[in-house]
């Protein structure tokens, strides 16, 4: 059974791997009545042992349960005074069991479902955003880098209020994928409301095809060290991150930042794949257990990774999760590199979903990951009937003691995500910075100052003379600027009016390299490759609390 380990499901639905349910006996019927829970808090609680119920549970305890349920659904159907049909009863149903389950369970209506068929295959037709729905608010998690919605400057936190004119309050997953999809060179218009921008942002986008390439960056920094980030876990990453690594000829190197940080996830395959390029033949890169107790299995390198000699330092952050902590945890719980950022996200727990004839899907989590070390690495959750653990009130958790060891002694702790070798914190954008991103204005004024490019491209740095004149640009279109903490932002004003020039006249890459290269962690990392060996000999306490911490401001 293949498997997918994603900390949002809603949101990434590229990570998640079909599972066919053939093998469960599971009719359609059947299928269709686990859902309907509508009426009753016994047929609730009824289904939901259904679903976590130990394999050898007697067949007549199921067709009880679910002759209750068809019960429930036909006097629904006879007596309820509401219009809704079977099907809208049903979906409601599911869709609310599996809010009783974990954070990470879920149901996939047929859009939403074929949206992951198409993203398994590597692209789709859309405007290329990663969303979120908070609060009946469509919001924009991120745009695709490449695709229409990036280019035409849609930012992480916009609001989508309308689509073709009509009010997106309230909408759900299903209908942002139906209304944002559609067949190549086709128009879709959105409003947007952004944050600090009074007036909403009316955009008119061009569907395109939208390749989700999980592998970016790929540049050398300086001292000839290399830089790759991995955006996701996908079916092609590891083909992805051999074909960049070719490409900046690594026995060139003198150290590798792998930078995880913003990952959310994806394919367990993939995770396994990215370590076996790094670690030694034999070498456990993960454990699994499941419900059942014959269901443990470890994933070990296969051969000697052909970049396992290199020197490396993953970069992760809070956000790192789920097969992002895999990959850094076999990375520290061998020794092989140093973890570099804040604790991860803390996310333990393997997805599997499996498809139904109907062409939907549930996402169901099936089991627990373990690092090489036996840290489980899932932090405590509140669902309303289970305890902290995420086990039920009536069962131990089954969780293992939290203090571990690497392979050279050092103490690692589970139960909290990965707790980094150093622990890098990254200030805040300040008020102005935050005020001229939000707005795009270094894009703007890049994109409406093109005269300006040679003079950068020659002195390769924005001089004082074109600094005053984008203060003044900003001054034009009423940017609110803090006049007195103005002095305190000329670095990263001239440092992210450099990387737009150079992602407007020389492609993202080098804008992204532009960014990368002044940010904090990346800065602080590339001092730690001469210190690498006493840092893993060092025998640290890698708890949260004792974590050796760097503090500095980009």
């Amino acid at each position: 059974m293949s498997a997918c380990i994603c900390s949002n499901p809603l949101l990434r639905f590229e990570e998640m791997k079909t599972v066919s349910v053939r093998n469960n006996s599971i009719s359609l019927n059947t299928a269709l009545l686990w859902g309907v829970i509508l009426g009753t808090s016994v047929c609730l609680i009824m289904l939901v042992k259904i679903l976590a119920v130990r394999a050898g549970t007697p067949p007549q305890d199921i067709e009880s349960a679910l002759s209750l349920v068809a019960s429930t659904l036909n006097q629904i159907e006879k007596t309820s005074y509401r219009g809704d049909s079977v099907k809208e009863t049903v979906y409601s149903g599911i869709h609310g069991m599996m809010r009783t389950l974990d954070p990470y369970s879920q149901f996939l209506e047929e859009d939403a479902y074929q949206f992951t068929q198409e993203q398994q295959e590597g692209s789709f037709f859309g405007i290329g955003i990663s969303f979120d729905i908070r609060d009946g608010q469509l919001m924009v998690v991120s745009p695709i880098e490449g695709s229409p919605a990036w280019k035409l400057g849609i930012k992480p936190g916009d609001v989508i209020v309308e689509i073709e004119g009509k009010s997106a309050a309230g909408i759900t997953t299903s209908d942002v994928v139906s209304k944002l999809r559609g067949e190549k060179g086709t128009q879709v218009n959105i409003t947007v409301q952004r944050p600090g921008v009074t007036e909403p942002l009316r955009f008119i986008i061009m569907r395109d095809r939208i390749e989700l390439n999980s592998v970016r960056g790929g540049f050398i920094l300086e001292g000839n060290i290399g830089y790759v980030r991995i955006s996701e876990f996908s079916s092609n990453t590891g083909a992805e991150l051999v074909h960049m690594l070719n490409h900046l000829e690594t026995e060139n190197l003198s150290g590798l930042l792998l930078d995880l940080r913003f990952n959310g996830g994806g394919l367990l395959s993939a995770a396994e794949e990215v370590c076996s390029l790094f670690l030694k033949k034999d070498l456990l890169i993960v454990s699994t257990k499941g419900r059942r107790l014959n269901t443990k299995s470890e994933l070990r390198v296969k051969k000697n990774g052909r970049y396992s000699d290199i020197p490396l330092i993953v970069l992760v952050n809070e956000h790192s999760a789920s097969a992002s902590e895999i990959v850094a945890g076999a990375i520290q719980d061998h020794d092989r590199g140093l973890v570099v950022g804040s604790p991860t996200h803390g996310k333990g727990l393997v997805g599997s979903q499996f498809a139904t004839k109907l062409g939907t899907a549930v996402q169901l989590t099936s089991a627990q990951y373990f690092t090489p070390s036996g840290r489980f690495i899932q932090k405590p959750y509140d669902i309303p009937h289970r305890d902290r653990s995420g086990s039920r009130q009536d069962e131990s958790p089954d969780v293992p003691e939290q203090l571990h060891q690497t392979d050279m002694g050092r103490k690692v702790y589970g139960g909290g995500g990965i707790t980094p070798d150093v622990h890098v914190i990254e200030s805040a954008l300040s008020p102005n910075a935050f005020v001229l991103e939000e707005r795009v204005v270094f894009f703007d004024f890049a994109v409406k100052h093109q005269t300006k490019w040679n003079d950068i491209l020659v002195q390769g740095e924005i001089s004082p003379g074109l600094l005053d004149e984008f203060l003044a640009f900003c001054s034009r279109i009423d940017i609110a600027l803090d006049n007195e903490q103005l002095p305190e932002d000329y670095d990263y004003i001239r440092t992210a009016l450099k990387r737009e020039f150079f992602s407007v006249y020389l492609g993202s890459e080098q804008g992204e390299k532009i960014r990368v290269e002044n940010l904090t962690i990346i800065r602080e990392a590339m001092k730690l490759f001469p210190e690498m060996k006493s840092i893993l000999t060092s025998r640290t306490d890698l708890s949260p609390e004792k974590a050796p911490d760097i503090e500095s401001t980009s």
